[in-house]
Parts: C-alpha cells; sequence; structure tokens
C-alpha cells in the first residue's frame, strides 16, 4: 500500500509541475526589441523580424480593436497568432493584453503585424524609433 501511495503522490506532483510550466509558458509577455535595422518582436511560439526597409507605414493606438482569432495560442495575458478586423483584414499579432497601447505595422507586401511591448511607455518608445527609421 505505501509503494501505491509513493506512485500517486509522484504522479500528482509531476502532473502539478508540468500544468503550472506549462501556464507559465503560455503567460509569457510579448517583448518588442528594436535595433539599426529592425525590429524584432517575440512571445511564446511567435518569433518576428521586420526590417525597417519592408515598413510602409507605423502607427500607435489605444484601445485597439482585434477582432476575430483566425489561428492562435493566446491565453490568459495575451493575443498572439492571426486576427482578423474590420479595419486590416488577416493580421498577425502579438500583444498583452494589460498594455492599452499597441503598434500597427503595415508593410510594403500589404501585409500588417500588431503589437506592443512591456508597458505603454515601453510601446511608445519602440514606436518612435520605428518612425524615426522609416521617415
Amino acid at each position: 500500500m505505501k509503494n501505491r501511495t509513493k506512485k500517486v503522490t509522484a504522479i500528482v506532483v509531476f502532473a502539478l509541475v508540468g500544468i503550472i510550466a506549462v501556464l507559465f509558458i503560455l503567460n509569457m509577455g510579448v517583448g518588442a526589441d528594436i535595433s539599426d535595422t529592425k525590429v524584432k518582436v517575440t512571445s511564446f511560439w511567435y518569433n518576428e523580424e521586420i526590417l525597417f526597409s519592408d515598413i510602409e507605414s507605423v502607427n500607435i493606438y489605444t484601445d485597439f480593436d482585434y477582432g476575430e482569432r483566425i489561428s492562435s495560442i493566446g491565453f490568459i495575458g495575451a493575443h498572439r497568432g492571426t486576427y482578423k478586423n474590420e479595419m486590416l483584414g488577416e493580421y498577425k499579432c502579438a500583444v498583452n493584453k494589460d498594455v492599452d497601447s499597441c503598434i500597427v505595422i503595415k508593410l510594403k507586401s500589404g501585409e500588417y503585424y500588431v503589437f506592443n511591448s512591456s508597458d505603454r511607455a515601453h510601446t511608445s518608445t519602440v514606436y518612435n524609433h520605428i518612425k524615426s527609421k522609416i521617415a
């Protein structure tokens, strides 16, 4: 009986650790890093590098309407994946839900990317840097 209890306890502990790890990974926020030539947007299962030379326009919005999810891995803390709304049509998205501003980039190819960063201030900094690089 003791061995069975140890096995059950081990299975329960292992399952709880696994569940906590999955929830932690899925709740990872979105990050945006800028360099001299590109902006890199990263999140769990989302990694995009956008060259400044490919950007047609950039705007910043508050209270953006994300529309509907087409395909995504979104969870509690972020919108991630492909979304569709009336303004942009289909677009790629990586947004921290608790940050009320987001950057919308339109590429010369017609594709759209919507993202933000860890907070409103950093999102504004990234936006201003991109704006200065494509001016």
